[in-house]
């Protein structure tokens, strides 16, 4: 795909913005019991947020989907709370699933790269991770997997990686931490308990510290996809892979280094950071996703 293939979606009303990223703060804290946590990250706060920024995404993506007429089927996916999700959503009989990832630069434009040098970034830890599902189908008459690949952007007025917070009083992350307890790695047909009851314990344990703080409101970034024709290009990369793996674009594209005692991977010069392995291809060798 070229460069004029991105799409960079920067017109969200910030009214609607606030709404997308409340609710998927709600949803990452009620689901956080029924999360794995891929990460092995301890910060509680911190997997909340992953899982507020992924589904922020997807959101903000049904948006644009809605506003340009894209006929996604993102209800016949949505799976409740305490279940884990499969796909994200159905479109031309596919079922796609949005890879995101957040990217922060100086300024508007990105300099010494394109954004068509993104990393494509599938998860890739282990069989049974989300690189080893790429070919499973779980809808009827489904015409096979495609991985759509998005990134959020900081805008040019806030130069943080972090663009939520969430904070949770220790009475609260002591309640979720016994829930993370009790249905860690639960397969339920039914919902363990009900939502109000929740939302009702998680207001007592409160604090006067707000819940959530919304420090940007990043753009959206929409590249290309990858379906079985493309599987076979992507290379795995990982803090062990830099010597053997082959640069597609700029021998500067990745770099394998130290922080913090995590071992962490580099694409563009800190444009992106990941401290897992991931199946990953260049956004150029992409299918463009078109309106």
């Amino acid at each position: 795909m070229k460069e004029s293939d991105i799409i960079i979606v920067d017109t969200i009303p910030s009214q609607v913005y606030y709404l997308i990223i409340k609710e998927s703060a709600m949803y990452a804290l009620i689901s956080i019991p029924f999360t794995i946590n891929r990460m092995k990250l301890d910060n509680l706060e911190k997997r909340i947020e992953n899982i507020t920024k992924g589904k922020i995404a997807e959101k903000l993506f049904e948006y644009f989907c809605l506003e340009n007429s894209i006929i996604a089927d993102f209800k016949t996916t949505s799976t409740p709370f305490y279940k884990p999700d499969n796909r994200d959503f159905i479109l031309n009989d596919y079922e796609w699933d949005i890879k995101n990832n957040f990217i922060h630069h100086d300024g508007n434009v990105l300099t010494g790269f394109e954004y068509k040098e993104l990393p494509a970034l599938i998860p890739d830890r282990h069989n049974g991770d989300q690189w080893s599902k790429r070919k499973t189908t779980y809808f009827k008459n489904s015409k096979g997997v495609r991985f759509l690949f998005t990134f959020l952007k900081a805008t040019d007025k806030n130069s943080t990686r972090q663009f939520i917070k969430i904070n949770l009083s220790q009475a609260q992350k002591e309640f979720l931490l016994t829930l993370i307890e009790k249905y860690r790695e639960s397969k339920l047909e039914k919902g363990p308990f009900n939502p109000d009851w929740f939302w009702r314990k998680m207001k007592e344990l409160k604090d006067d510290v707000p819940s959530l703080e919304i420090k940007d409101l990043p753009n959206l970034i929409i590249t290309g996809f990858a379906d079985q024709e493309l599987f076979d290009k992507f290379k795995v990369t990982n803090s062990g892979s830099e010597k053997n793996f082959i640069n597609f674009i700029k021998p500067q594209w990745y770099q394998a280094i130290k922080k913090e005692n995590i071992n962490l991977l580099k694409f563009m010069n800190g444009t992106i950071w990941t401290r897992i392995p991931n199946a990953t291809l260049p956004v150029s060798k992409l299918k463009p996703f078109k309106l």
